[in-house]
């Protein structure tokens, strides 16, 4: 107890040795600690926890309010890959190959054949000898559905 109150306590003589008063003792201390003038460790809690609240509203308010403002890339890109007759499987192909090549939004794969090839060989060079001849097969029947005939890649 002496530890956690051995700060105020020399912070107390030193106060009182500067002003000419006597030095405040620690069992002095110790008695106001608990005492009525202090406010209630569960009203500084319930203030708290109302701060919190309001905070966590005025966030929230913010947040609905801009809902409109925020880019949506990645809607845009379901809706267009929806409306070219993508499927969800296709779109998370496209979805994988963007985030392992650190593309911007997915759609920079549907804007030309040599694009999505490019960035499809090197997702399937790193898939490995098991999953890359699958891939492969994946990434060229979605090139085909999206570009047709002449995204074939002897074409």
């Amino acid at each position: 107890m002496t530890m956690l109150f051995a700060p105020t306590l020399l912070l107390a003589q030193a106060v009182g040795s500067a002003t000419g008063r006597p030095p405040v003792s620690l069992r002095e201390i110790s008695e106001n600690w608990g005492g009525h003038q202090m406010i209630s460790t569960q009203w500084i809690m319930i203030a708290a926890g109302l701060l919190l609240i309001v905070m966590a509203g005025m966030g929230l308010h913010r947040f609905w309010r801009t809902r409109d403002q925020r880019s949506a890339p990645l809607l845009v890109f379901h809706r267009l890959a929806r409306r070219l007759g993508v499927g969800l499987r296709g779109q998370w192909l496209m979805y994988r190959i963007a985030r392992q090549q650190a593309l911007p939004t997915p759609i920079t794969l549907m804007l030309c054949p040599a694009t999505f090839r490019h960035h499809a060989g090197a997702y399937i060079a790193t898939a490995g000898p098991q999953r890359g001849p699958a891939l492969r097969r994946r990434a060229d029947a979605l090139a085909t559905e999206l570009f047709g005939p002449e995204a074939e890649p002897g074409a």
